[in-house]
């Protein structure tokens, strides 16, 4: 079991330091940027197929907001490129892949949409423009599954649900 463990833990470190290499890196779209996200994606999809897991909540897929340096880029194309190259590698591990969180962000919001109400606030050509254009292409890639924002659009929709 302690082989296991540390195991586990490498493995963490590992995928800790591939993410710092990709943010590092954010100046620039190379092919080994794309190595790292497709090696990040086949060792986290290799990680869960070792548990026995099969299905992923991964790549996220907004365009970064405030205080959110959970994603790739700020660049659409970019946040494309690295998304697929992430759900190839979790493809190649036999993991399916959630792209989240769908409609995306507006870039402006700060506050988290588990614990407060958020909005995006575009416009649905701003939207079609960048963050749709996001989601467009990751589901035109294959994606398996696409994971919701807790978060109002009211460009879509304007109504108020109280509750």
């Amino acid at each position: 079991m302690k082989r296991k463990k540390q195991t586990v833990i490498f493995m963490m470190l590992i995928l800790g330091f591939s993410l710092f290499l990709i943010h590092f890196f954010d100046l620039y779209l190379d092919r080994e940027q794309l190595f790292y996200a497709y090696e990040r994606g086949n060792l986290i999809g290799r990680m869960f197929r070792h548990y026995g897991l099969n299905w992923i909540w991964s790549p996220v897929c907004d365009l970064p907001s405030v205080g959110n340096g959970r994603t790739y880029s700020n660049d659409p194309d970019k946040l494309i490129a690295m998304n697929i190259a992430t759900m190839k590698g979790q493809k190649d591990a036999g993991i399916a892949s959630t792209i989240k969180h769908f409609p995306g962000t507006d870039g402006k919001e700060s506050r988290d949409s588990h614990f407060s109400e958020a909005t995006n606030l575009s416009t649905l050509e701003e939207w079609k423009a960048k963050q749709g254009r996001v989601f467009k292409a990751l589901i035109d890639a294959g994606v398996e599954a696409v994971m919701t924002r807790h978060a109002s659009f009211p460009a879509v929709d304007n109504r108020v649900k109280n509750g």
